[in-house]
C-alpha cells in the first residue's frame, strides 16, 4: 500500500487541479470550443417549453435558446428541466444557460447571474364569480392556490398578507382546486390564465380575473456566477434578437393574436431593474458565506425552523390518523373475511385487491378531487375552510393501508390453531366473544412484526399528501429548498428526520415484541 501512496496522492492532486481548472474556465470559450450551448427549459410549461405530438421539445423558450445560440455562433442543445431543479442544474454545470421561465428576484441573483429580461409576465388572481369576491383585498383570510417553485407566493404574501396559501404541484391541479371551491382563488401568470379561459369556452364565464395584477415578473437567462464574458455575449445577442424583430416574431408565433392566447407584446428586451438587489461598494469585498458546519446550518433560520416544525407535526398527525383508520378498518375487514360468508368474503377480497392495485397517489387525488365533491355543499365548505386536504389525504392513505393491515391480521388469525376456537365454543363463548377474548389477542400478537413494517411504510407515504397542499415534512422541505437554494443541506436534514421517525417506530415495535415475547424473525 505504501509504495502506491505517491501515485494515489498524485491522482488526487491531478483531479483537484482538473476540477479547479474547470471551475475557473471561461464558459464562453468552452461553449464555442464544443460548438454547442446546452440550454435548460421547462419540459411541461406550454407554450414556453413542452413536448409536441411528434415528441419534439418546442416553445417560446426553445426558440429563444435557438436564436441566442445562432448569434453566439453555436448550436443550441435544449434540455427539459423540472421547475425545482433549474438553479441547482445550472450551478452543477449540467447546462450552460437556463431559460425555463426563470424570473428575476434579488435572492436568486445571489445564486446566478441574470441576462437582460426577454419576457415580462404579469401575475393575476382568478376567482369564481359565485364566490362574491370583487377585489384583491377581499381575499384576506381566504385560501389562494398557487404553483410551488415559482415566485407567485411572494406576490400573494405582499399584496394579500392575510391570505391562506395553498401550494400545489402544477397549475392544472391548482386551477382544479379553485374551480371546485377548495381554494377561493388561484394566482397565475397572464398567459396561463388566457390559455385556461380560452380552453374552457362558455364555461369560462364562471370565473373572473381581479384587477389590477398583483405583480409582474421579468424573465432572464440564468448564467453561472463569475462568467462575465459569457453573460456579455448573451446580452449582445439578445439586443440583436430585439433589434432584428425576431423577438416579436417569436412572441407572435406562440402568444400573439392568432394563437389561443390572443396576447399583445407590451415589453421589449431590456436590462432588468435590480430592485432589492445588494450592490457592494467599489473595492469592498463581498461577505463570504459561513464555512464548514456553520454554512450548512445557515438554512435553520427562525422562519425555516417554524416551517419544519409544522411540517413534522403534520406528518405525525397524518401518520397517526391514517394508522388508526387502517388498524380499525383493517381489523374489521379481517374479521368479516374469517366469517366464511361468501358474499361478505368476496366483497372484502374486492376491496383489498382494489386498494393494493391502485397507487396511493391516485387514491389521494381521487378522494380529494373526486369523493369530496359528493359530500353536501355545507360539509364541503367546512372541510375546505379547515384544511380538508389533511382529512382526505388521511382517509386515502388509511384505507389504502387498511388492505395490508387486514391481510396481516388475517395471517395472525390463521396462525391461531383451530383448537382455540373449539375450546372457546366448548366453554360457552359465541363467535364474537371468542374472537374478542381468545382469538384476536393471539392474532394481534403474531401480527405485530409485519404491522410495524407497514407502519413505517405508511409514515413515508404521508409525503404524497403534499400534492394536494398538505404542509407536511416534504412540503416544508421543498419550500425551504426553493427559498434557500441549498437543496443538499435541507434534503439531508429532512432525510435524517424521516430516519429518526422510522427508527422510533421500529423501536416501539421491538419493545412490543419483547413485551409479548415474540421471537425475532
Amino acid at each position: 500500500m505504501r509504495k502506491h501512496f505517491p501515485a494515489v496522492v498524485a491522482c488526487i492532486v491531478g483531479l483537484a487541479s482538473i476540477v479547479s481548472a474547470s471551475a475557473s474556465a471561461d464558459e464562453l470559450a468552452d461553449v464555442k470550443a464544443k460548438g454547442t450551448m446546452s440550454c435548460g427549459v421547462l419540459g411541461s410549461f406550454e407554450p414556453f417549453g413542452f413536448v409536441s405530438r411528434n415528441r419534439e421539445l418546442q416553445g417560446y423558450d426553445v426558440d429563444m435558446c435557438n436564436a441566442l445560440a445562432k448569434r453566439i455562433g453555436v448550436t443550441a442543445e435544449v434540455r427539459p428541466m423540472a421547475i425545482d431543479a433549474r438553479i441547482p442544474e445550472l450551478q452543477a454545470g449540467r447546462v450552460d444557460i437556463m431559460a425555463a421561465g426563470l424570473a428575476y428576484t434579488a435572492q436568486r441573483a445571489t445564486q446566478v447571474d441574470f441576462s437582460d429580461g426577454y419576457y415580462v409576465s404579469p401575475h393575476i388572481l382568478a376567482v369564481r364569480v359565485d364566490h362574491g369576491i370583487n377585489k384583491v383585498s377581499d381575499l384576506n383570510g381566504r385560501r389562494i392556490a398557487f404553483t410551488k417553485g415559482g415566485i407567485a407566493e411572494n406576490y400573494v404574501k405582499k399584496e394579500v398578507p392575510g391570505a391562506i396559501l395553498v401550494g400545489l404541484e402544477d397549475t392544472p391541479t391548482a386551477f382544479t382546486s379553485m374551480a371546485q371551491g377548495k381554494s377561493d382563488a388561484i394566482s397565475v401568470s397572464e398567459e396561463v390564465a388566457s390559455r385556461l379561459v380560452n380552453k374552457l369556452g362558455p364555461a369560462a364565464t364562471q370565473f373572473k380575473i381581479l384587477e389590477p395584477p398583483i405583480g409582474s415578473e421579468i424573465w432572464g437567462f440564468g448564467v453561472r456566477k463569475g462568467e462575465e464574458p459569457f453573460l456579455k455575449a448573451v446580452n449582445i445577442a439578445l439586443e440583436d434578437i430585439e433589434r432584428s424583430g425576431e423577438a416579436q416574431q417569436i412572441f407572435d408565433k406562440w402568444l400573439g393574436p392568432n394563437t389561443l392566447y390572443k396576447m399583445t407584446r407590451e415589453f421589449k428586451i431590456s436590462p432588468i431593474p435590480r430592485t432589492g438587489a445588494v450592490t457592494p461598494n467599489k473595492g469592498a469585498q463581498k461577505a463570504a458565506p459561513p464555512a464548514g458546519w456553520k454554512g450548512h446550518l445557515s438554512i435553520l433560520t427562525p422562519q425555516n425552523i417554524k416551517l419544519l416544525a409544522s411540517g413534522i407535526a403534520a406528518t405525525v398527525i397524518l401518520s397517526v390518523g391514517s394508522w388508526l383508520l387502517a388498524f380499525i378498518f383493517g381489523t374489521f375487514l379481517a374479521i368479516i373475511r374469517m366469517t366464511r360468508i361468501r358474499v361478505l368474503e368476496w366483497l372484502v377480497i374486492a376491496f383489498v385487491e382494489y386498494q393494493r392495485c391502485v397507487p396511493p397517489l391516485v387514491h389521494i387525488f381521487l378522494w380529494y378531487f373526486g369523493v369530496s365533491n359528493l359530500l353536501p355543499v355545507g360539509l364541503q365548505q367546512v372541510a375546505n375552510a379547515h384544511h380538508g386536504e389533511m382529512y382526505f389525504a388521511a382517509l386515502a392513505i388509511g384505507l389504502y393501508y387498511a388492505a395490508y393491515v387486514s391481510e396481516d391480521i388475517r395471517s395472525g388469525l390463521r396462525s391461531v390453531s383451530y383448537g382455540q376456537h373449539e375450546a372457546a365454543r366448548a366453554v360457552g363463548f359465541n363467535y364474537l366473544s371468542a374472537m374478542r377474548y381468545i382469538i384476536m389477542p393471539q392474532a394481534l400478537r403474531n401480527a405485530i412484526p409485519p404491522m410495524v413494517s407497514g407502519s413505517v411504510l405508511l409514515m413515508k407515504t404521508t409525503s404524497l399528501a403534499m400534492v394536494v397542499g398538505a404542509v407536511e415534512l416534504t412540503y416544508a422541505t421543498k419550500e425551504i429548498a426553493n427559498s434557500t437554494f441549498k437543496a443538499f443541506d435541507i434534503y439531508g436534514l429532512s432525510t435524517a428526520i424521516y430516519v429518526g421517525i422510522a427508527l422510533a417506530l421500529m423501536w416501539a415495535g421491538a419493545a412490543l415484541a419483547r413485551r409479548f415475547h415474540i421471537p425475532s424473525r
